[in-house]
């Protein structure tokens, strides 16, 4: 039944429609649907819309220049994968039943439409700018040499994971 959706490539808007019709999980179903559309995105963000906006800033950069066509794509590309990133994190933080389970991590995203649509926008900002930096970093580092990047992802996920276990929340 659900690789119709997928081979149709409608399974995250599927999914979207099952959380926002309050679907429960169904039996013998693996996760909920909020964490298969959560799921769902992740997979497209990292498989689709991160891949792009690294092939077109690579593009504008070893090129010495962009059209404003392009500029508008690649501008888009950023803002959608800042959205997704966005609405993955705004989801899980405003579910009720993870906010009365786990109330010291949810809760960031505060009450009230006009303090949550700023919320909601600034993670957006946060999300695209951060993808903005690291694919233009990661572009100029393979420039200069291969090995940098390495050098770079190694240093990025190694220290994450190392205040993740001075924190003490390595696992959950």
């Amino acid at each position: 039944k659900e690789l119709f959706w997928t081979v149709l490539f409608l399974k995250t808007p599927r999914d979207a429609f099952k959380v926002a019709n309050g679907a429960k999980q169904e039996k013998g179903a693996l996760m909920n649907p909020m964490t298969e559309l959560s799921y769902s995105m992740g997979v497209e963000l990292f498989s689709k819309g991160i891949p792009s906006v690294l092939i077109q800033v690579a593009a504008a950069v070893f090129r010495g220049g962009i059209s404003p066509m392009r500029l508008m794509a690649l501008v888009i590309s950023i803002a959608s994968c800042g959205f997704t990133s966005a609405q993955i994190s705004y989801d899980f933080d405003t579910n009720p039943k993870k906010r009365a389970k786990n109330p010291d991590f949810y809760g960031y995203v505060p009450d009230g439409s006009h303090a949550r649509t700023i919320c909601f926008g600034s993670l957006i900002a946060i999300s695209s700018s951060m993808l903005t930096i690291k694919t233009l970093g990661i572009l100029l580092l393979s420039a200069v040499a291969l090995e940098y990047v390495i050098y770079f992802f190694a240093i990025d996920i190694g220290s994450f994971l190392l205040i993740k276990i001075i924190r003490g929340d390595f696992s959950y």
